[in-house]
């Protein structure tokens, strides 16, 4: 019983909170996003003046009548210092952009300012701190783990501050309006980093031979090619790396089938999917990819490349 009227007011709360504050790319603070309570501090704070109002009156001190009054003023002082602290500033945030699990997913927010704020901060998950802001715009970082594939909403994110005095909670909630692709965890699998061959019967035949490249040569290793390809034999007896050189016919095209490659889950095989069109893509070597719910066919490029990614992440 307690679990469903916890739910409800959930619920309330979250609806009541999106006709207050709509999900939009930009926010303006003001009053009617602007939320502010006093803090345990700022409780205490009223607890002690209430004790010096209640012994001002039992003893007629005019002297503690003032003190009394002079604390609730300068309470109501710092309410609008604290208020005034967080308004006025326009937020607007850049559109997230696609990752691999595992990886930080950031999110750009531009502050844009006529004054100076305090001590402001955001309840991301590395719970970004920023202590002074100067009058114009600046830029913030929010970040996020990518946990698993697939569509990833932006939630709310809470901006808050104490300051000036921590006598007061001031805090909104803005929702970006943002989702993004989280795309498969890369996993190498060079032994078939040149195509696993295309599967027509579903079952996978794991000694079909690769076609699409052939082998012209060695060349001196770079930093940041491949060490699948570094010619091994070569190496134990010469300084210099050398690394197996691959030229792809004009005729001929690699497939990539999540049929054929080998792995303990479907998860898993994703990932090394997603290495091995990551990995032709930086290669220049013109590729398709099979799944069980599509077929991309043979092409080159950044577009094809964010296709396949893209469907892989959707992946059923």
């Amino acid at each position: 019983m307690l679990t469903q009227v916890s739910k409800w007011r959930q619920l309330r709360f979250k609806h009541w909170l999106n006709q207050r504050i709509p999900a939009a790319n930009s926010l303006s603070l003001n009053k009617r996003n602007i939320f502010i309570f006093p803090s345990w501090a700022g409780l205490a704070y009223l607890a002690v003046s209430l004790a010096i109002f209640i012994l001002a009156t039992n003893y007629e001190s005019n002297l503690s009548l003032l003190l009394c009054y002079w604390l609730l003023a300068l309470f109501l002082i710092l309410l609008y210092l604290s208020y005034f602290n967080l308004s006025g500033m326009a937020l607007s945030a850049s559109p997230l952009k696609p990752v691999h699990v595992g990886d930080r997913l950031q999110l750009e927010v531009s502050l844009q300012s006529n004054k100076k704020h305090f001590h402001l901060n955001w309840l991301d998950e590395v719970n970004t701190q920023i202590k002074q802001t100067s009058p114009g715009r600046e830029i913030i970082k929010l970040s996020w783990n990518a946990k698993r594939r697939g569509n990833w909403v932006l939630p709310r994110v809470k901006l808050f501050s104490q300051a000036p005095s921590g006598l007061f909670n001031v805090w909104t909630y803005p929702d970006f309006n943002q989702q993004v692709l989280i795309y498969p965890k890369l996993i190498a699998c060079p032994e078939y980093a040149f195509g696993t061959g295309k599967n027509t019967t579903k079952e996978g035949d794991l000694n079909q031979p690769l076609q699409g490249v052939d082998f012209q040569g060695l060349k001196n290793y770079q930093k940041g090619d491949s060490l699948s390809r570094v010619a091994w034999k070569r190496a134990s007896f010469s300084q210099n790396w050398q690394i197996k050189h691959f030229e792809q016919t004009q005729d001929q095209q690699i497939w990539f089938s999540i049929y054929k490659v080998q792995a303990d889950s479907i998860e898993e095989k994703l990932s090394k999917l997603a290495w091995l069109v990551t990995n032709a893509h930086h290669q220049e070597i013109t590729y398709g990819l099979q799944l069980s719910h599509i077929e991309l066919d043979p092409a080159q490029g950044e577009s094809h490349l964010k296709m396949c990614l893209e469907q892989l992440a959707k992946h059923p």
